[in-house]
């Protein structure tokens, strides 16, 4: 959890009601994916969008 970027929280008024709070798990998948990635090339990635120029640009030579 260490790696995890610092997230700041905001409500926002809305006229919706109110449904529940599904939406929570959301920031735990980018570090799910980076993690997947790092396992299977040995690149960390630590900002998104993850693409592969990126992980190209991690690769030693």
């Amino acid at each position: 959890m260490r790696d995890v970027p610092e997230m700041h929280v905001k409500l926002m008024p809305t006229e919706n009601p109110p449904s529940g709070v599904g939406q929570m798990a959301t920031p735990l998948v980018a570090p799910a994916i980076a993690s997947a990635v790092y396992s299977m090339t040995r690149v960390r990635l630590r900002h998104t969008p993850f693409l592969p120029e990126r992980v190209r640009a991690g690769r030693p030579a």
